[in-house]
């Protein structure tokens, strides 16, 4: 019997997307089950960009290396359970996935946590580990770590309807950041995912900040370490389950990439600078009601909220009174929220 309070914690390979969507699918549901929580240690394959879970993109952009760890230099384009911005992944960048059975897990006290406090206590095994390294890393809020100013680290976060919370957290040991632009050239040349190129311009890494290269074991051990301590929990690196990666599971992480895709014709859109990036809001028209809301990009929300949204909002008309009613009746669910935008219906009602 696993103790409350547990954390178990696996060190992946050099994944491809499809290897990454089966496994951390797999920890969330081995987490809603035994509510014991999971994270796991991991590297993408090949350059690439992983979407947030709102950005819009080309299905046509959609290229994978052929199997895991092929060393492939082909970008791929993944995208990640939570929100947030577009981060490159890759041999150079460490991302670490971690599945709780509720967001208060996070705090030590197990205290009920308001969403704008998750990512506070999600990371603070990550500074113990980046200050270990001699680095003075720095969380000033939202979604990323910096040392010196510069961004080192991103996180995001999401919560599912039956409460399990999903932190999926990305760290630059290499240069990798900076290459964001000519990485958005190679994979959304037609910016359809409308992300802020220069966001990640001034990005350092953990090797330019003095700390060391390690072996993904390594990052494993010690992040088991550092989340004992930070979280009051019993932390252990336990054996990968070495799950295979079935042709469904390809098809189903592909399919779960492509949408949302492009937005299509007959569709209004407007958009917004946003805390984390740029969101934007589309819809038809029928007369003066709305049809088809979508809210994309860069935005923390779980994703069945935004669902949520746009199913409140279905039919309702362009007045103002009558979207801040449908986004009440959204929020009010459990579990919802959206970080990263004021105003939503504001941003809305600039369609009409």
């Amino acid at each position: 019997m696993v103790a409350a309070g547990a954390m178990r914690i696996e060190v992946g390979a050099r994944e491809d997307p499809p290897t990454t969507f089966a496994r951390d699918q797999l920890m969330m549901l081995r987490c809603a089950d035994d509510r014991v929580a999971r994270a796991r240690v991991w590297r993408g394959s090949s350059p690439g960009l992983q979407l947030g879970r709102f950005h819009r993109v080309d299905p046509a952009s959609i290229a994978w290396p052929d199997g895991a760890a092929t060393g492939a230099s082909t970008a791929f384009v993944s995208r990640r359970h939570s929100g947030g911005r577009i981060v490159p992944i890759g041999p150079g960048v460490v991302c670490i996935t971690i599945a709780v059975p509720l967001v208060d897990w996070l705090d030590p006290a197990r205290k009920p946590l308001r969403p704008e406090q998750v990512l506070n206590r999600a990371i603070r095994p990550l500074l113990a580990m980046l200050r270990g390294d001699g680095i003075d890393a720095f969380y000033p809020g939202r979604d990323l770590v910096t040392a010196a100013g510069r961004p080192l680290a991103h996180a995001s976060f999401t919560v599912l309807r039956d409460g399990v919370a999903i932190v999926e957290m990305h760290v630059a040991e290499q240069p990798a950041f900076a290459e964001l632009p000519a990485l958005l050239d190679r994979c959304d040349p037609a910016g359809i995912a409308g992300v802020d190129r220069e966001a990640l311009a001034a990005a350092t890494s953990v090797v330019e900040c003095g700390g060391s290269a390690r072996s993904d074991e390594e990052w494993a051990q010690r992040f088991a370490h550092c989340a004992a301590e930070r979280f009051c929990c019993d932390a252990r690196v336990v054996a990968d389950g070495d799950e295979r990666v079935t042709l469904a599971d390809a098809g189903a992480a592909h399919a779960f990439t492509a949408v949302p895709g492009r937005a299509g014709d007959g569709r209004l859109s407007a958009a917004a600078v946003s805390m984390l990036g740029i969101v934007e809001c589309s819809a038809r028209l029928h007369g003066d009601r709305v049809r088809d809301l979508a809210i994309t990009g860069d935005l923390i929300a779980p994703f069945h909220t935004l669902d949520d949204v746009s199913t409140e909002c279905e039919g309702e008309p362009f007045r103002p009174a009558s979207i801040r009613k449908a986004l009440a009746r959204a929020m009010a669910g459990p579990r919802s929220f959206v970080l990263g935008l004021r105003d939503l219906d504001e941003l809305i009602l600039r369609l009409a």
